[in-house]
């Protein structure tokens, strides 16, 4: 007889403890949701970051993305990010200029989404293939950032000589 009222213990104690769970779930989900007052921030908080409007997360998107390939990913998450990224031209501003030519097409594409926003460039060799598709647009130049590993750069295939004026928004160099 012993048994059974042991039995009946535990699951009484089991019963208590699974009620105590549930009633402490209770008061933490009932602090929670009386520390968000308003319903439409309960319901923004549940939604994350749907609940953001296109401009607020186009800035977000702006002020993270600091490579073609960056903009690429982001604009390939869904629909929404596609849009917002294909109607941002900043976010298509921010260009690697390589040695290969296995990034030619996105460059292009690159170029043609960015629109007239300033272009950010990171020259790691300056060839001639390279400057011609740069070279147009040093009017929409605001930065420029170069890494020449083990030679000497050419500054004057970036600077051409006779353009010294040309670059009406560099702000870096």
């Amino acid at each position: 007889t012993s048994r059974p009222v042991g039995n009946a213990k535990r699951q009484r104690k089991g019963h208590q403890e699974v009620d105590d769970g549930v009633d402490g779930a209770a008061h933490f989900q009932d602090a929670f949701s009386s520390s968000i007052k308003d319903e439409k921030q309960l319901d923004a908080h549940q939604r994350g970051i749907q609940s953001l409007p296109d401009v607020v997360l186009g800035i977000i998107i702006v002020a993270t993305v600091r490579s073609c390939a960056m903009a690429f990913r982001l604009s390939a998450v869904c629909r929404r990010f596609r849009r917002i990224c294909l109607s941002t031209p900043r976010i298509w501003s921010y260009l690697d200029v390589m040695r290969s030519t296995d990034k030619c097409e996105m460059t292009k594409i690159s170029l043609e989404r960015s629109k007239s926003a300033g272009l950010h460039l990171e020259f790691w060799d300056t060839t001639h293939e390279n400057n011609s598709f740069f070279i147009p647009h040093r009017k929409r130049w605001e930065s420029i950032l170069t890494t020449f590993e083990g030679r000497r750069p050419d500054l004057n295939a970036i600077f051409p000589e006779k353009d010294k004026d040309g670059l009406p928004r560099l702000q870096s160099v």
